[in-house]
């Protein structure tokens, strides 16, 4: 250590400016990987909990493009495995798209209290919660709701026909795949061999 502070002192003012900005920058980049790293846990617990927010308020989300979307996804995953060969698949839901809109709350609490003639006191506490949703209004006057994010209904059942259906190691396959991908339970999952 006093070796360092000894070279430190040594060093004209120019390098030891160098040397502290070169510090800096390393603290900089070094903070910027752990910010980096924090949005990527922030980004896996949303897709984790089905919660994607709102890409904005007039956007309508319809369920049928979300299941549609889902089963495509899955559709040409699936043909990936080996020996699966051609996919279809159906997806039951446990219910629908929940959108949440942003709400404006308003508190407010009031205590009094009251003292009789004998020495006695009475507290009256009173609450008074006013809650709105937040809207905003467009050029021509029509007001649109603001919503925080989008809940996505979860996977109840998954139904799939494939060319490779009457193998059990395809069925294995493909009942892990998706096992790990929806965390879906195995029996919830039926796999059956589709007709040419």
């Amino acid at each position: 250590m006093d070796n360092v502070i000894k070279k430190f002192k040594g060093l004209k003012i120019p390098k030891m400016v160098i040397i502290i900005c070169f510090i800096g920058v390393a603290l900089m980049l070094l903070a910027n990987s752990f910010l980096k790293a924090d949005t990527t846990n922030n980004d896996q617990e949303q897709a984790k909990n089905n919660i994607t927010p709102s890409a904005s308020p007039s956007e309508q989300i319809n369920s049928d493009d979300y299941e549609k979307q889902l089963v495509s996804n899955l559709e040409t995953f699936l043909t990936t495995i080996d020996g699966a060969g051609k996919v279809k698949v159906m997806l039951s839901f446990d219910d629908s798209i929940e959108r949440v809109p942003a709400y404006d709350i308003v508190e407010n609490k009031n205590d009094t209290v009251e003292k009789d003639e004998v020495g006695g006191n009475r507290t009256i506490t009173q609450d008074d919660i006013d809650k709105k949703i937040v809207y905003i209004q467009g050029q021509d006057g029509s007001k649109t709701p603001v919503f925080l994010k989008d809940i996505y209904p979860h996977i109840q059942g998954i139904v799939i026909t494939c060319q490779g259906g009457a193998s059990n190691v395809v069925i294995e396959k493909i009942k892990s795949a998706i096992t790990a991908l929806y965390d879906i339970a195995p029996h919830k999952i039926q796999i059956y061999s589709m007709k040419n």
